[in-house]
């Protein structure tokens, strides 16, 4: 127990000043088992680091961080472990990477249970659950990259705010003026774009590098591993990760990915389905005239993020298919976005509002749908800067 507490103490102590991230204002504190999930890289550990930093004095052995990485869990259970630091006046227990512990839900849950006065928070990775909270036991909230905003507070010091999307739509002229009184977001939109999503980019290493390191651990360990798939078949998963992201944002043609790595149709669909759960893809269902989805078949599939797109296929990046992806991971979640039939239109959101994403301005406008425009700084009407998009969290 005294060297996890050194190893704690060392670690608060070294990891330097962040970014308080917008998830802490979002979690209950009062919640006794707490789950931070997302994908590799994004930042869970410094997230907890940060809730510690926030929460307690540095040597207080009220607290606890502990990477279940620890060969001291292959013969100590989670509720073992956990009585002891109870019994010696334990109140927050801070469990990171514990997918790797073995029946590690059902011993939270026996932990939330027997121990009223202890708080468990831990980190896991998005590939064994769902965004919906699907196995992950207790309140669960997912961690993602950094928004363009939270971005140019790390680089810039500037505090700025979250703008809703009512705000965006109807006055984002106005907040426009406001932001830009402080900064110019346009001029770091490059930045953004090549490595502005995960933190990595605080580290003092080749980001590129860092984060292709990044991709292949997800496909070697939070795919194959947690996902029980044959080592062997790891070559056609990196493949197809590559095939699909040289031609996004575009349509699935299966059979033809199929039988460009020499595989079955519901393979393809399969490893799809689990490169978007890790966070590498993301699938957009298609929408009828009428606005209902009438196949299960998604109409377009991006790469996860922009930071992605120039590692992945760094030989051809397209800018408005980066700022396509720009677009949609910016919105995350919290929206309904669907592909539409129309020509011209990239996204419909919510069942409402059409949006074009543009590199700049042209001269013809259609009034019933909104652009989301790269090179504009102040937009007017339905003409929106893209880079506002970036502020929605």
């Amino acid at each position: 127990m005294e060297s996890l507490y050194r190893t704690h103490d060392y670690l608060l102590r070294t990891k330097g000043s962040t970014l308080i991230r917008q998830l802490f204002y979002e979690i209950d504190d009062n919640e006794r088992l707490i789950g931070i999930v997302g994908p590799r890289g994004i930042g869970k550990t410094t997230f907890l680091l940060d809730w510690v930093a926030s929460k307690y004095d540095t040597h207080e052995k009220k607290c606890l961080y502990v990477n279940l990485n620890q060969f001291f869990f292959t013969t100590t259970s989670i509720v073992e472990f956990a009585e002891s630091f109870v019994a010696n006046g334990g109140k927050l227990l801070l469990l990171d990477q514990i997918f790797k512990y073995p029946d590690w839900q059902n011993q939270l849950l026996i932990c939330r249970e027997r121990f009223p006065e202890l708080q468990i928070i831990y980190t896991c990775s998005m590939i064994v659950g769902t965004e919906e909270g699907e196995n992950f036991p207790g309140c669960c909230y997912n961690l993602r990259g950094f928004s363009l905003r939270e971005f140019l507070e790390v680089k810039t010091g500037i505090k700025l705010p979250i703008i809703s999307w009512n705000d965006i739509i109807k006055h984002h002229r106005d907040f426009s003026r406001t932001i830009l009184e402080s900064i110019n977001p346009c001029n770091w939109m490059q930045d953004y774009l090549h490595h502005g999503y995960y933190p990595l980019f605080l580290e003092k290493r080749n980001y590129s590098e860092n984060l292709l390191k990044n991709i292949n651990m997800m496909l070697e360990v939070d795919l194959m591993y947690i996902r029980n798939i044959d080592q062997r078949l790891l070559p056609k998963l990196r493949k197809l990760l590559y095939l699909i992201s040289k031609e996004a944002p575009s349509s699935i043609n299966v059979s033809r990915l199929a039988s460009s790595i020499g595989t079955s149709r519901s393979t393809v669909t399969n490893y799809v389905l689990a490169m978007q759960e890790a966070h590498l893809l993301t699938l957009v269902e298609r929408r009828t005239a009428m606005g209902s989805n009438t196949s299960k078949t998604p109409s377009k599939v991006l790469v996860e993020n922009s930071n992605l797109c120039y590692v992945l296929n760094p030989e051809q990046v397209d800018t408005t298919d980066v700022l396509q992806t720009f677009f949609r991971n910016q919105l995350g979640n919290k929206f309904h976005i669907t592909s539409p039939s129309k020509r011209g239109v990239h996204f419909v959101v919510d069942d409402k509002y059409e949006f074009r994403i543009d590199k700049d301005r042209s001269s013809r406008y259609n009034s019933e749908r909104y652009y989301a425009i790269n090179e504009m700084t102040i937009g007017r009407d339905n003409l929106i800067p893209l880079w506002i998009f970036g502020f929605l969290y």
